[in-house]
């Protein structure tokens, strides 16, 4: 559908392209845990009072970044950013809420160079995901002291091994190594500043249904759509006043939304709505 695939630099098999459909075209790229301030403030909270009250839901997942992918299909705010590799996918997404409303939707696609597409195993992936389990002030602490070591032009191993000794450092370090027992505190700033792709454990049928992957945020709130790291950004605006014709061209070709969503819940309205809408 969008000739995106050659763009800002990379070919090919060196890069891979995500897609995002949000039906408001206002909204940044951001987690929904950063978009409410006492979310953000409360996110490991959030995460364990959940995890506490169904532990039976949770019992296979060996990761925190597990517990977000679930938490997020359950519809708890993460620090974890839904993808798909499907662009009609994400167009059906831009549509499918506040079509009524004829708010003009957007897609964006995202050009991630493959170096900084992780497995759901990744150790980057445990480093940011842990980063939820750390209240408000140890975060803002370690992105000051992380930043400061990131604009400077040479950094040392001496510099490395005082920031992984940080108090806070150390907190985090604690989180990782209760996963990833082998975790050696070599922690490199940067690291926790990039926003990264990650392809998730396929466990979950709504993963499988959307050709879904995330991007797993840091200690950066926001993906700019200019910004200077490895992700090139761009977006397709969708008229508001079409969505609705959109959304039948999509399900002509069987993108729904009990496929996109399989689950009972999905199924059972879209039967309803089309018995409903019967003699119309």
């Amino acid at each position: 559908m969008f000739e995106l695939d050659r763009r800002s630099g990379f070919e090919g098999s060196a890069v891979r392209v995500f897609y995002r459909g949000q039906w408001n075209h206002e909204w940044p790229i951001w987690p929904s845990v950063f978009r409410n301030e006492n979310l953000k403030e409360n996110e490991g909270k959030l995460i364990k009072e959940v995890v506490s009250r169904f532990p039976d839901e949770f019992i296979n997942d060996n990761t925190t970044l597990e517990k977000l992918v679930r938490l997020q299909h359950y519809g708890l705010p993460t620090r974890i950013l839904d993808l798909t590799e499907n662009s009609l996918y994400a167009l059906y997404f831009a549509c499918c809420e506040g079509a009524s409303e004829k708010k003009d939707g957007v897609v964006f696609s995202f050009v991630v160079n493959r170096d900084y597409c992780l497995d759901f195993m990744s150790d980057t992936a445990s480093v940011v995901s842990n980063l939820s389990y750390l209240n408000s002030e140890e975060r803002v602490s370690i992105r000051e002291k992380a930043l400061n070591l990131i604009k400077k032009e040479k950094l040392s191993g001496e510099d490395v091994v005082k920031f992984n000794n940080d108090f806070h450092m150390r907190r985090l370090l604690h989180f990782i190594k209760e996963e990833k027992p082998y975790f050696e505190p070599k922690i490199a700033p940067k690291s926790l500043h990039r926003i990264v792709a990650v392809n998730p454990k396929m466990n979950n049928r709504r993963i499988i249904a959307q050709s879904g992957a995330f991007f797993l945020f840091g200690i950066q709130d926001i993906l700019k759509e200019n910004n200077d790291d490895e992700i090139s950004v761009e977006r397709i605006t969708i008229d508001g006043a079409s969505k609705l014709k959109i959304i039948e061209e999509c399900e002509k070709i069987g993108i729904t939304e009990s496929r996109l969503f399989p689950e009972i819940t999905s199924a059972t309205l879209e039967v309803k709505r089309k018995y409903e809408s019967i003699g119309r």
